[in-house]
């Protein structure tokens, strides 16, 4: 009513102009403030009684300080005790944005998000086993410790704990003692390979939690080596069987250092003419069955069986890209594959060249079925070989070692070369897989 009655009193005067700064003018001469018939502006007051936002930042009923941002469409906010606090970090946060390196919220849980990684790197990278293994982590271990607790709740402290627990007491078979050295180190790596696709490109973290975890000093145990004597032993035995297999494949992998998938994935067409090189491409192993995106890489080999079972009989990739390799081979070696050829020869009833493609498809190891050697099944043939000959607690590994050891104490100026033969991608690798032998030792302390 006073300003209506102060607009009244002015436009008694005929000459008043009833326009908008006329009437502003009018009411700003009676005393109001805001002109016209407007009222001052109040500020918003939040239904639940926090204070009003001051560049991005309010006090909160509770007594500390709220600053807010927009981020990807979704409105986040930070929180400080302190208004230069949060203004603080909300220009860090703001910078971050600008700058493309800011990570956004995420409520994913911490184990889930291993499970969903380990199915996006067996589409990419990971082996069957390795994913299988993986999996088995994560499940057995890391899901009873850290439960629900959120990914980007995770700190290098809280998996550094978690390493401790599992090196003390972490067996879940029902044993006590802790988890050996090599599936803590396989455990960290797996946890790195994950965090760092966390940070990029899944830009969910910040940082790699896990890059500053330390294990606990592991002095690593010898590998079982051949002796020289035992060697020959096996060599000559090797060469003296008329109609044992297992004899000529111990032969040809003392012979050549060649893994055990690598011999048994070895088929007639990856043999050089007069068996003079070997071209090592697959490996045969027993794994679950993969999944489409990895079925063009893997060939089932064991189709007579009639039953569902879980795992399979594959033929697939080496171990890594440096393993697919081509090296010539030696006398004995020649000869045994000769001798396997005409076992298996004896076994068809025919000639090899009689088989289809000529039998480059054929396995050079096979059973008396005509079936390529489960790995499992080899190595127990393998052992009892060992046994027959006198020759306990050395694994079937050993062989690449004992290999890969002569090799490099006969010609250390070569190891490029021998690097190349056994499938390692450096010579640092060769290197760690020799073994000084007693014989060369007391050689060099005869000779001081």
């Amino acid at each position: 009513m006073a300003k209506y009655e102060a607009i009244v009193k002015v436009s008694s005067d005929n000459s008043f102009c009833f326009s908008n700064a006329a009437i502003d003018a009018a009411l700003k001469a009676a005393g109001f403030p805001t002109g016209r018939l407007t009222t001052e502006p109040r500020e918003k007051k939040d239904r639940y009684g926090h204070g009003p936002f001051r560049n991005g930042v309010r006090l909160r009923k509770e007594g500390f300080f709220e600053a807010r941002y927009c981020f990807e469409g979704h409105r986040e906010s930070l929180y400080a005790p302190t208004e230069e606090e949060a203004q603080k970090k909300l220009r860090a946060v703001l910078v971050a944005i600008d700058n493309g390196t800011y990570v956004g919220r995420n409520r994913e849980t911490f184990c889930v998000f291993l499970i969903s990684w380990v199915e996006h790197a067996e589409k990419t990278s990971l082996r069957p086993n390795t994913a299988k293994k993986y999996r088995s982590y994560i499940i057995g271990h890391f899901l009873p410790f850290f439960e629900d607790k959120k990914l980007q709740e995770i700190t290098t402290l809280m998996l550094q704990d978690f390493f401790n627990l599992q090196a003390c007491s972490g067996r879940i078979d029902g044993k006590e003692g802790g988890l050996s050295h090599k599936t803590l180190v396989d455990m960290r790596n797996m946890l790195n390979k994950a965090l760092n696709y966390a940070v990029n490109p899944g830009r969910l973290l910040a940082s790699n939690p896990a890059r500053e975890i330390e294990l606990k000093f592991h002095r690593a145990q010898s590998v079982p080596l051949f002796t020289d004597e035992q060697q020959e032993r096996l060599i000559r035995a090797g060469m003296a069987s008329e109609d044992d297999p297992i004899a000529w494949a111990v032969v040809i992998l003392l012979c050549t250092g060649m893994r055990r998938g690598e011999l048994l994935g070895l088929q007639l067409g990856q043999i050089g003419p007069g068996c003079s090189y070997f071209r090592v491409e697959k490996s045969l192993a027993r794994m679950d069955h993969p999944n489409r995106q990895q079925a063009p890489d893997f060939e089932r080999v064991d189709l007579w069986t009639k039953k569902k079972t879980k795992t399979g009989l594959y033929l697939g990739p080496t171990k890594t890209e440096s393993s697919r390799r081509e090296f010539p081979v030696g006398v004995q070696v020649k000869e045994c594959v000769g001798r396997l050829i005409a076992y298996q020869e004896r076994l068809l009833g025919h000639s090899i060249t009689q088989c289809p493609n000529h039998g480059a498809q054929n396995f050079l190891l096979i059973t008396p079925l005509l079936r390529p050697y489960d790995p499992k099944t080899f190595s127990d043939a393998y052992m009892r070989y060992l046994k027959a000959n006198g020759i306990d607690s050395v694994t079937i590994h050993s062989t690449r070692h004992s290999f890969i050891t002569a090799m490099v104490q006969k010609h250390p100026d070569d190891l490029a070369s021998i690097s190349e033969i056994v499938g390692h991608s450096d010579k640092s690798t060769t290197l760690r897989y020799t073994h000084g032998s007693d014989t060369r030792k007391k050689k060099l302390m005869d000779s001081f």
